[in-house]
């Protein structure tokens, strides 16, 4: 049993000290550019991470796929539910139904599951992730506007990032060594925005 607890504390703890540090921060008004970093996670950091971790075969593109439908079901799921709850309570659909159906917990999930499960771990919460940012980009935008907007789906990096990653799972193509390891470093990125 105490095995256990051991492998749970060496997987939950780093999370929570990272979690820790950003409550530190906010607490002592350290400055700090939500905006930027964020842009630069969402911009670099998350394609590069996609890129990194499909490419070097960490997840075989069946299973990749098989995620991809589950967090596309689950977001339908939580959709439908969400549209039946507003309308029986009679809350803005346009405010609340986004929110409702895209949870966007890839910033936590993504170093648990790599620190419970790996590379192949990573790999697959990635699959539920990308999911996820898209709906953001595309339903996420188009609910509250009341109209889909393309142009912000065609703005999004991870898109292009998961094409890409998906043409080299079909095809085994392999990255270039420096090009890899720079695109490894980058993808770090997303792993330090949890806190």
């Amino acid at each position: 049993m105490s095995g256990i607890a051991e492998h749970v504390v060496n997987i939950m703890l780093p999370v929570l000290l990272c979690v820790l540090l950003g409550y530190a921060l906010a607490y002592f008004k350290a400055p700090f550019d939500r905006k930027l970093f964020g842009s630069l996670v969402s911009n670099v950091g998350y394609p590069a991470l996609i890129l990194s971790h499909l490419a070097k075969e960490h997840i075989q593109l069946e299973t990749f796929l098989t995620v991809l439908a589950a967090a596309v079901g689950m977001i339908a799921i939580f959709g439908v539910i969400g549209l039946i709850v507003m309308k029986l309570l009679r809350i803005p659909l346009r405010a609340y139904l986004p929110p409702m159906m895209l949870s966007n917990v890839g910033n936590i999930g993504l170093p648990v599951s790599t620190l419970a499960f790996g590379p192949e771990g990573a790999a697959v919460a990635i699959g539920f992730i990308v999911v996820v940012l898209t709906a953001i980009f595309t339903i996420g935008i188009a609910i509250p506007m009341g109209r889909p907007d393309f142009r912000a789906l065609v703005r999004q990096p991870v898109i292009y990032a998961v094409i890409f990653a998906l043409v080299l799972l079909a095809t085994e193509w392999k990255i270039p060594e420096p090009v890899d390891q720079s695109l490894e470093i980058l993808g770090g990125l997303p792993f330090r925005s949890c806190c």
